[in-house]
């Protein structure tokens, strides 16, 4: 299955972890229903998905990559200049794909 979505840039300090799943990596590509799917996700530009909760009264949006493992935070963003994306957040998403 060919998965499709909008690319991002990823943000993170100079130390780059190898807990974090998207070591060595400089984009993903968001797969969303709520984004149009333009791009195809390659080795280069992996797919991570957006996940939404209800946190202290107001949305709390994350991404994380698509295999289902319990990921938590690890000090990177993930960001574009398209509009589709800042639609979704008005800040850099925060990408939780660490695993120890």
């Amino acid at each position: 299955m060919e998965l499709k979505g909008l690319i991002a840039e990823i943000y993170r300090s100079t130390y780059d972890s190898k807990q974090n799943v998207m070591h060595g990596k400089k984009s993903v590509t968001i797969i969303d229903n709520d984004i149009d799917q333009i791009f195809t996700a390659n080795e280069e530009r992996p797919p991570v998905r957006i996940v939404r909760r209800q946190l202290n009264g107001g949305e709390y949006i994350h991404a994380e990559p698509l295999e289902p493992v319990c990921y938590q935070f690890g000090g990177t963003y993930i960001t574009c200049s398209d509009s589709r994306i800042r639609a979704l957040n008005k800040y850099p998403i925060p990408l939780h794909d660490r695993v120890e």
